[in-house]
């Protein structure tokens, strides 16, 4: 029989998954192709292999958000200082983190070392190792690379076509259970600003839509104060899990985030 359906399909006679799955996007099914998706996943998928990469994916996406709010508190940082310079008082809210003027002595300590190994040497140093500064275009570049590697070693099939799918479609982080989210961490889905409806930091050339972590500017002025992550890690408005909660796909939190940022059903 496995024969059969493979000679049936290489002359055309049957449709593989993926050509029912485009039939039904193109006849405006798209839910009804999503869903074929999530029944082959479940058919075939090597479960602990698979949780662990729609993990790192999910987790990649979350990188690149929390370095573009980064960057939206850091131009805001500095629209409030330049605003405060002309009125000649202090800013409001924003205030230049302890953590950039760590990270910036540590880079000035580092290329003082690399002048002074230059000085005593014929021989070219190598490249010292330094941090990126959240916010930065480099930051960016780095977390955009980082999700570019994971997604294409993401394995072909049901999983990976759903989630290209559903970050195709406009507004796809919108849905009731992302937004009840959002609220509940205290994000702008608990206000009517409705900043998780448009791009999160306007002044990047690429638009980046998504919800509230540590650094959204908006969350910071309503709660009075900033918070500053170390890494997205220690981002408090992302929920804790472990790499090993990802191994239980009947664990109902993760099923649900696996539903939001894959499937969309």
């Amino acid at each position: 029989m496995p024969l059969l359906r493979s000679l049936a399909t290489k002359a055309g006679i049957m449709r593989t998954p993926s050509d029912r799955e485009t039939r039904l996007e193109q006849e405006g099914k798209w839910r009804e192709a999503q869903k074929l998706r999530f029944k082959q996943y479940t058919k075939c998928a090597p479960k602990l292999d698979q949780g662990r990469k729609i993990y790192e994916l999910i987790r990649a996406d979350q990188r690149i958000l929390f370095q573009v709010q980064a960057r939206a508190a850091q131009l805001q940082t500095e629209k409030d200082a330049a605003l405060a310079l002309k009125h000649q008082k202090k800013p409001c809210w924003t205030t230049r983190t302890a953590k950039i003027a760590r990270l910036e002595s540590k880079l000035l300590e580092a290329n003082a070392e690399h002048k002074l190994w230059w000085s005593s040497t014929d021989i070219a140093p190598k490249q010292l190792p330094t941090e990126c500064l959240d916010g930065s275009l480099e930051a960016l570049w780095v977390a955009e690379h980082h999700r570019h590697n994971k997604l294409s070693k993401f394995p072909d099939g049901p999983a990976k076509r759903a989630y290209l799918s559903l970050h195709q479609r406009s507004g796809w982080h919108l849905s009731e259970w992302q937004r009840s989210e959002c609220a509940a961490v205290g994000g702008c889905c608990a206000r009517d600003c409705g900043c998780c409806t448009r791009s999160r930091c306007p002044d990047l050339p690429t638009l980046y839509y998504g919800h509230c972590l540590s650094y959204c500017p908006c969350c910071a002025k309503a709660r009075g104060f900033t918070i500053t992550p170390d890494s997205i890690d220690d981002d408090k408005m992302l929920p804790e899990l472990k790499l090993s909660d990802w191994y239980n796909e009947n664990d109902d939190y993760v099923s649900r985030l696996m539903n939001a940022h894959i499937w969309g059903l």
